[in-house]
């Protein structure tokens, strides 16, 4: 015992250390938290980029002059209501409101046939597949063949899901050519991969489809590979949707 306590200074801080242990406990369980979910929330990004902004670094994605113009989704289709599974956002997730502006697309679109490239945690997927309401087919590639979480497998609508395990830049598209509605890529953002991802969406892609890029304002990559696509296709329309990373592809004639 330290000799310049007394006993009951070693009482009270004792009952000091129980009475707060809980309010210890409480805050590390939270480290996990706010180290590693919140700061890919819709409102942790946006604090993020208030920080990096103030001291005064530059996404290189900003050097790269948009091609698309920016708009809100009040403006691109109709307010309605859509359901949201597993809002919160994990490391390599889309954010929270990203994932609204998904689903809101889907939902206005009704595609019949789905092409999504990427799984991951199958966040997106079962989103999808929750507000495609007039869905047939929902296919879903991943490198991974087994996925680090699988949140559609328990969804209602499953049997609608195809998985395809595949190196996105191998896939023969010709079991798809022509035939898909919606797509959207959020895969490998290296420059090469989001070119052949792009490549091959326009193949699988319906008369009347829409395709969607993830992170075209956040990776110079996929926002350099992006630009040369719509110089490609001239007489397409390309929206970036506001205060997110999404590129928009809107369908021949909308």
């Amino acid at each position: 015992m330290n000799p310049w306590l007394g006993s009951d200074d070693v009482s009270t801080a004792l009952n000091k250390i129980i009475t707060f242990l809980p309010v210890y406990l409480y805050l590390i369980g939270q480290l996990p938290k706010t180290l590693l979910i919140r700061p890919f929330s819709f409102y942790g990004r946006a604090t993020i980029r208030a920080i990096v902004s103030l001291l005064g670094w530059k996404n290189p994605c900003d050097q790269i002059k948009n091609l698309a113009p920016t708009q809100p989704l009040g403006e691109l289709v109709p307010a309605q209501a859509v359901r949201i599974l597993h809002p919160t956002a994990y490391l390599g997730d889309i954010s929270t409101y990203e994932l609204v502006v998904l689903n809101s697309l889907v939902k206005a679109f009704k595609p019949r046939n789905v092409f999504e490239i990427g799984t991951l945690h199958g966040r997106t997927t079962v989103n999808l597949l929750e507000n495609a309401e007039q869905l047939e087919v929902l296919y879903t590639l991943d490198i991974l063949e087994v996925l680090p979480a699988n949140k559609f497998s328990n969804h209602p609508r499953v049997a609608k899901v195809k998985r395809i395990v595949a190196d996105s830049r191998k896939l023969d598209v010709g079991p798809y050519a022509g035939k898909m509605d919606f797509i959207f890529i959020d895969a490998d953002h290296t420059y090469d991969a989001v070119v052949s991802d792009s490549m091959k969406a326009m193949e699988m892609l319906s008369s009347g489809g829409c395709l969607i890029w993830h992170d075209y304002m956040m990776m110079p990559d996929t926002k350099q590979a992006c630009h040369e696509f719509m110089q490609q296709h001239p007489g397409r329309l390309f929206v970036q949707i506001e205060d997110t990373t999404l590129l928009v592809m809107l369908p021949a004639g909308g």
